[in-house]
């Protein structure tokens, strides 16, 4: 996106797998809601309400784009909602170290796009905003307390769980790039050679 020369197929394509891992969010979201102490509930529900304003704003880009929001999810994707789906069952601790985690990288990766053609600024901004800044610094502020009373088995599982998203967040991007129907030709004429 920075360079200017993303295919808008890819983007299409990224639209539509992300729409899928949003929507797992949602529950993974409330199950971490459901553990938190008062002090974190009134951000996790901003969570959720964010997560239902993303759904709908990638409904609304699929249909503007053409797109078929039905088409499965790549086995990557299904693979990092499992894992999204399974962490969101751990501890407090765990569970908003991750979705910590998960939105700190969609604001740092946003915020390096810095200027942006036109055909993507909508993208950059849901995720690179101040109001998104100030709500990613509140969650990691949480994550922080949290793991001040955790025990050393959460803390451990935190850090594993952080560096396996890590993992899920660059497969998925690699993914993205290579499935699309154009690297998937690619591909099967290069196997034919």
């Amino acid at each position: 996106m920075r360079e200017g020369d993303l295919p808008l197929e890819v983007f299409g394509h990224w639209l539509v797998q992300d729409r899928h891992f949003v929507e797992a969010l949602f529950p993974s979201v409330c199950r971490v809601l459901a553990q938190s102490p008062p002090e974190d509930r009134p951000l996790l529900v901003e969570a959720l309400q964010g997560v239902v304003k993303h759904i709908e704003w990638f409904d609304a880009e699929s249909g503007k784009r053409g797109l078929e929001p039905g088409k499965p999810p790549t086995s990557v994707s299904h693979a990092y909602m499992d894992f999204l789906t399974a962490t969101s069952l751990d501890s407090y601790p765990v569970g908003i170290v991750l979705l910590w985690g998960q939105y700190r990288v969609y604001l740092d990766a946003w915020t390096a796009v810095g200027r942006v053609p036109a055909a993507f600024r909508d993208a950059v901004a849901q995720w690179s905003s101040p109001r998104y800044r100030r709500f990613v610094g509140r969650c990691g502020r949480a994550a922080d307390r949290a793991l001040r009373t955790a025990s050393d088995r959460e803390l451990k599982r935190a850090e594993k769980v952080f560096e396996q998203m890590l993992h899920y967040e660059l497969a998925f991007w690699v993914s993205v790039l290579e499935d699309t129907p154009k690297a998937r030709t690619a591909r099967a004429g290069a196997g034919n050679r």
